[in-house]
């Protein structure tokens, strides 16, 4: 049950940053931050949760920091 809110709020998140990302929804720095995490934890515990090798979770979990690192220098440089 958890692993279907997780997965709803993941994907809810994900169309939220793709409508910021296209200037459909105002650009405020804060809100995306905020939906940024939101998508960030669910995905990293609906992996978690999930039965896959644990060498599997951390690659994908190492992946989700890389990612945020990128994430969070773009919004820096955007301004």
């Amino acid at each position: 049950m958890i692993q279907k809110i997780l997965g709803l709020l993941y994907l809810i998140a994900t169309i939220m940053m793709a409508l910021i990302f296209n200037n459909k929804i105002t650009n405020n720095k804060s809100l995306a931050f905020m939906i940024y995490i939101l998508q960030a934890t669910s995905f990293f515990g609906y992996i978690y949760l999930t039965n896959i090798e644990k060498k599997i979770k951390i690659c994908i979990g190492l992946s989700l920091l890389v990612f945020s690192c990128i994430f969070l220098r773009y919004m820096l440089i955007k301004g």
